[in-house]
């Protein structure tokens, strides 16, 4: 997670994680105690890594709403949120080719007529040419 801060130092206190993030979160060593320091004046940017242990999607999307506590040097506390997506990729198949080629076909009909009228007409010169040969 990147964000910015401006003001003064700030030290990290809590990240509140929406189900099942939640569940698959893996407290970091390095999360505890994060404190960013002010190198100057101005908006400064830092991140903080978070390690997720995901185990079996049952769903191919998740998304929801995190929370960020932080303590400034004040001892003023500060509250951001975000939003948090995850979601599986397709390991690339000859089926999920197909269905792609022919979603795209359906979206494209023309296109997809003429690209089709090419091939067979490639294939059959070809056929044609082949049998000339012999």
């Amino acid at each position: 997670m990147s964000f910015t801060y401006s003001g003064s130092n700030i030290y990290l206190q809590s990240i509140s994680l929406p189900e099942p993030f939640n569940s698959w979160y893996s407290p970091n060593a390095n999360f505890t105690s994060l404190v960013y320091l002010k190198t100057g004046t101005g908006v400064e940017s830092a991140q903080v890594n978070i390690v997720f242990n995901v185990g079996n999607l049952t769903k191919s999307s998740y998304s929801g709403t995190f929370t960020v506590t932080a303590l400034d040097a004040y001892g003023a506390t500060h509250v951001s949120t975000g939003t948090i997506s995850a979601g599986q990729q397709s390991q690339p198949t000859i089926h999920g080719w197909l269905e792609r080629t022919l979603d795209w076909a359906n979206d494209n009909p023309l296109l997809a007529s003429a690209l089709a009228f090419g091939v067979i007409t490639v294939i059959v010169l070809a056929a044609f040419a082949l049998s000339k040969k012999r």
